[in-house]
């Protein structure tokens, strides 16, 4: 959504610069704001688009959460259950089952032990989105008793300049008291040259 935004009604008030010559500011630059709105229609969408029953959640919500995992993000959707070991997330559940497949962009993803990949293993900053279809369609891999969720990464054509995203928290503690830092900082790269 672009919307140009005015600050005032007035003129502006008038700078000079070293040779003494007056600059007026422009007001014809257009601010590009997107919030909240923005996020809700793209989650909305994702909904509407679909053939099956579906959950998402986009990069816009994703950055807002307090989450460092993927999987502490699926505890926040209507629907999905977590159960916890020593404090992180061990298994997701989609409305009380616990046959969950993991899809990562559209292509299936397991480990040696199970049918779902550990999502706690992947930094919230780093995804684009979360898709949790709870119900079959033709087009998915063949979804779990549970459902499917469908972990998709931000890709090269998403940026159309730089991006930065990254988080800092730390935790203070009592007894020593000490703040200790705890940084995030996942790296998504994309470089290319041409010269014809």
């Amino acid at each position: 959504m672009s919307v140009p935004a005015l600050g005032q009604s007035t003129s502006a008030p008038t700078d000079e610069d070293a040779n003494g010559q007056v600059r007026t500011p422009s007001l014809d630059e257009d601010i590009i704001v997107t919030g909240v709105r923005r996020s809700l229609s793209d989650a909305a969408a994702i909904k509407r688009d679909s053939d099956a029953i579906v959950d998402a959640v986009v990069a816009q919500d994703i950055g807002k959460l307090p989450d460092d995992t993927a999987a502490e993000t699926l505890a926040r959707i209507a629907g999905v259950q977590v159960n916890r070991s020593n404090d992180e997330v061990s298994s997701i559940l989609i409305r009380g089952l616990p046959d969950v497949a993991t899809s990562y962009n559209g292509r299936e993803f397991f480990t040696a032990e199970q049918r779902r990949a550990q999502l706690q293993d992947f930094p919230s900053q780093a995804l684009a989105g979360i898709e949790i279809y709870k119900s079959g369609t033709a087009d998915l891999i063949e979804p779990g008793l549970a459902g499917l969720v469908n972990v998709r990464t931000r890709r090269p054509f998403d940026f159309t300049g730089l991006e930065v995203a990254g988080g800092l928290r730390g935790s203070y503690n009592d007894q020593s008291r000490e703040i200790r830092p705890e940084r995030q900082y996942p790296r998504v790269q994309s470089l290319g040259y041409r010269d014809r």
